[in-house]
């Protein structure tokens, strides 16, 4: 009857050895979401605090569709919401930081931004007092051709 007995105790130990080992498996694969979960949460908060525009809450798998239309994606996309029109984009990850607009508003912010570098390299190097006497002298000019074609 000992035999039995310590039969049982084995079979009792050993269902409890392989529960201990299910539930250990259990923790570590819960410990290890965790820890995703706060890479990924401090990843999101260092991206908001670069590109407010960030849709926290958003990276995803990339679809076939949104790998098609990115043309380069790495497999993981996220949102942005347009600095203009309110729009939300979808952008590569690693894009996430520095990406504002929607493609159309991105077109236009472009042409803007090329506007006004044009403009303040015209107007580097000179001064209002410059631009006065240039204008003195255009309008000397333009008097002086008044007063020849009026006499002619």
């Amino acid at each position: 009857m000992k035999t039995n007995t310590l039969s049982v105790v084995s079979e009792t130990s050993q269902i409890s050895v392989e529960t201990l080992r299910a539930k250990e498996k259990e923790l570590e694969t819960a410990q290890k979401a965790l820890r995703e979960a706060q890479k990924q949460s401090a990843w999101e908060t260092s991206v908001v605090a670069a590109n407010p525009r960030f849709v926290v809450g958003s990276v995803r798998r990339a679809t076939a569709e949104e790998v098609t239309e990115l043309g380069h994606c790495h497999g993981r996309v996220c949102e942005i919401v347009c600095e203009s029109c309110g729009e939300k984009r979808v952008v590569n990850l690693q894009d996430a930081r520095q990406c504002r607009f929607c493609k159309a508003c991105k077109e236009v912010a472009d042409r803007a931004k090329s506007k006004e570098r044009a403009t303040s390299k015209r107007l580097s190097g000179k001064s209002v007092g410059d631009l006065e006497a240039q204008i003195a002298a255009a309008q000397a000019q333009l008097d002086a051709m008044k007063s020849t074609s009026v006499a002619c």
